[in-house]
């Protein structure tokens, strides 16, 4: 602990010791750091202390150490002028301490409790924050253990002054103005009191990936396979199909990819998202949502095998389902590619062409595997075919 007219901070690392046992695990640990003004004065506690009204201490003072037995409580007074904003916890002694505490807050040791938390401080440590002081007089603080099991050691702060602000910046890059609490709690970077959002001091984010829109979108050969790693956390929500075919909305960030396919090609495509649930589809067009030909969300990693129906252009998205979310994901794929056929035409030519290209060239696709040195082709007679022609074509 520092003493003196710095900023000073508790930063509990609550580890599981044989100091004390907790009755319960705690999985939301808030960002634990508090921020304390003026010159303290640190008082250990003194029993006895288990009756209203118990050691005294002003505001500003620290309680250290303190301990719980199990099944004891202690108690402790302060004055506080109504309006004051009162913020009581209890924290570790030293690194590695834990001790699952209960406070309660009363007024001149009445009956009825004013205040009171359990878990919101560090670990399973208690915090009541910014509560208004509602009169002027002596205010009494319960330390008990969650349980009758709940022993060890803490210390026991109480502030009565309003907490400086200052800029708080985000990961996004942007910037409020809070105190260094608040910031901490909602996952923010306090950068000291009196500071300004006016320039922002942030760090800014990298820019969004290359292929966060479609006209960006990374090319994947036909006839390949492979695993592709990337990573949303910079990228942008920019799309989410709107024709049922993940069976969810995808309104995450997202990246694209290109494929060039033919028809008869077959995608096999395996979306691993460790840190979030993913969503992955493929849309014909990029500017209209129901162009989705095939997607899914569920079950993790998101699997789907695709037979193109017609030669194009097409974008595999990486998405995912909740607002906003991102992270790292691996991408494995494959495209079988479908091979060109024989294709006749009337006149009893041959080409070597894909299915699709074949039959809009008005021919006639004489199926996968043939080959044009194989095929031999019937002339079609038509209204001005002649002999002679049709023989010709067998010369």
């Amino acid at each position: 602990m520092r003493l003196g007219s710095v900023i000073f901070f508790l930063l509990a690392i609550c580890l599981a010791t044989g100091i004390a046992l907790a009755d319960k695990v705690k999985t939301d640990e808030p960002n634990w750091q508090w921020q304390f003004y003026g010159i303290r004065t640190i008082i250990p506690e003194a029993e006895p202390n288990d009756a209203c009204p118990g050691q005294a201490m002003a505001c500003g003072d620290i309680i250290r150490p303190g301990y719980l037995d199990a099944g004891n409580l202690d108690w402790y007074r302060f004055y506080a002028t109504a309006g004051d904003p009162l913020t009581i916890g209890t924290d570790v002694v030293n690194v590695g301490d834990s001790c699952d505490t209960y406070l309660e807050l009363y007024f001149e040791c009445g009956s009825t409790m004013i205040a009171y938390d359990d878990d919101s401080g560090p670990g399973l440590y208690s915090l009541i924050s910014n509560f208004t002081a509602p009169s002027t007089g002596y205010y009494d603080v319960k330390v008990r253990g969650y349980g009758t099991s709940s022993y060890g050691p803490y210390s026991l702060f109480v502030t009565c002054v309003p907490p400086g602000q200052g800029a708080c910046c985000f990961v996004d890059g942007h910037c409020v103005i809070d105190n260094q609490q608040n910031c901490g709690t909602a996952g923010g970077t306090y950068q000291g009191d009196n500071t300004v959002c006016d320039p922002n001091p942030c760090p800014q984010p990298p820019p969004p990936p290359e292929n966060d829109l479609c006209s960006g979108a990374i090319p994947i050969d036909r006839c390949t396979a492979g695993t592709i790693s990337g990573d949303l956390t910079w990228a942008n929500n920019d799309y989410s199909p709107t024709n049922n075919c993940t069976g969810y909305s995808a309104n995450a960030k997202d990246v694209t990819y290109l494929l060039d396919v033919v028809a008869g090609d077959i995608v096999h495509i395996v979306y691993n998202t460790p840190t979030y649930d993913g969503s992955i589809y493929i849309l014909s067009d990029c500017a209209n949502m129901n162009s989705c030909v095939i997607g899914e969300d569920d079950p993790e990693p998101e699997t789907f095998t695709w037979t193109v129906a017609t030669t194009g252009i097409y974008y595999l998205i990486a998405d995912g389902y909740s607002t906003d979310a991102g992270g790292p994901f691996t991408l494995d794929y494959s495209i079988t590619c479908v091979a060109p056929e024989a294709c006749c035409f009337d006149d009893g030519t041959c080409q070597m062409l894909f299915d699709d290209e074949c039959i809009a060239a008005g021919g006639d696709p004489q199926g996968t595997g043939t080959n044009c040195d194989t095929i031999e082709c019937e002339v079609v007679p038509t209204q001005n075919t002649t002999w002679g022609q049709i023989k010709s074509n067998y010369r």
